[in-house]
């Protein structure tokens, strides 16, 4: 269970951000953005993710070091269409790998399975309309507002206009990467001109994980979408450190802010996200302003996280290319 704590925690940091990326030319201004999502036809997205920080783990007092690895496998399916014009996406996970200081650990597919598959119905702006969540998080997450079950919103990053926009412009939106009770997320989009530099940049992959060449956009076709944002932290909590709802005195305090900014590359005739770097920094106090239970409660612990992620649109999966299969041995008849 511990280790399955690790895992999620690292997974938990890196639900949030983003970098710098190549621009090419934009689209049109007279063509609005606008995602395809084609009934069937699933979408295969990497997230790979190096994490440093100090935080609280399984209800730990004190802070421990994490360095970690984590490489996601989703596969996005669009569904049914609604009459509303919603589209049910399926997102399940395909694959998931973890390295604590550099060492790979077990990180059972059936529980990230459990947690992170669902469903969500959202508009070909991206605007997510209704989450059909899976199982809750086996643990309590130290930085509120974070959620690795909302890893999704880095595959439809972007909620674009409704109106056609030009390079240069800029918008807010709402994004369901961050958000809760407690918590003041801000998301701002600018469509970026033809200058930059790439965020397809060669990385090291996660131990045993395989390279594979991202599908190219360029020219006309690709377009570039930086994306800013912040999350200030304002939490009163009871002793389970659960948010109160009742006005009842609070047993600790959490504050702090979480912000980052990056680039989201988008394949302007697929009309999907095809590639992007994701950054985070988070800085969260919690305090003891209740009466301790025990003399050796701490007064404060501080978590503070450094997070890069990559997300990038992978060649769909060949039929019969399991990744468990293995070749058939001919039994021997006996002589």
């Amino acid at each position: 269970m511990r280790f399955i704590g690790l895992a999620f925690v690292s997974l938990s940091l890196i639900s949030g951000a983003v970098t710098k990326s190549a621009v090419t030319r934009p689209p049109a201004a007279s063509a609005p953005l606008r995602y395809q999502l084609k009934q069937g036809e699933s979408l295969r997205y990497s997230l790979t993710a190096d994490v440093h920080g100090s935080v609280p783990i399984l209800d730990s007092p004190t802070p421990q070091e994490i360095n970690a690895a984590v490489k996601i496998v989703y596969v996005a399916t669009p569904k049914t269409k609604l009459a509303d014009g919603t589209m049910d996406v399926e997102f399940k996970v395909e694959s998931a790998e973890l390295e604590l200081e550099k060492i790979p650990l077990p990180l059972p597919e059936e529980e990230a399975q459990k947690i992170l598959n669902q469903t969500v119905s959202l508009l070909d702006t991206g605007e997510v309309k209704k989450v059909q969540e899976g199982a809750p998080l086996p643990f309590g997450v130290s930085i509120p507002g974070v959620d690795p079950k909302r890893l999704y919103a880095l595959i439809f990053p972007i909620v674009f206009p409704e109106k056609a926009v030009k390079p240069g412009d800029k918008w807010t939106f709402k994004s369901e990467l961050l958000g809760g009770q407690g918590t003041s997320p801000v998301f701002t989009a600018t469509l970026l001109p033809e200058d930059g530099a790439s965020p397809t940049a060669k990385r090291k992959p996660v131990s045993g994980a395989k390279s594979v060449a991202k599908p190219k956009a360029s020219g006309a076709q690709s377009f570039h979408v930086k994306q800013d944002f912040q999350m200030g932290v304002d939490q009163k909590l009871d002793k389970d450190k659960k948010p109160i709802k009742d006005g009842s005195s609070p047993y600790y305090t959490r504050q702090g802010k979480i912000e980052g900014s990056g680039v989201f590359e988008f394949d302007r005739v697929r009309g999907r996200m095809s590639s992007g770097e994701v950054t985070i920094k988070a800085d969260v106090n919690q305090d003891l302003i209740g009466k301790p239970e025990t003399e050796d409660e701490p007064k404060r612990m501080t978590s503070k996280v450094d997070a890069k992620v990559h997300v990038r649109l992978e060649p769909a999966k060949a039929p019969g290319d399991a990744k468990d299969s293995k070749p058939e041995t001919k039994k021997e008849k006996p002589s």
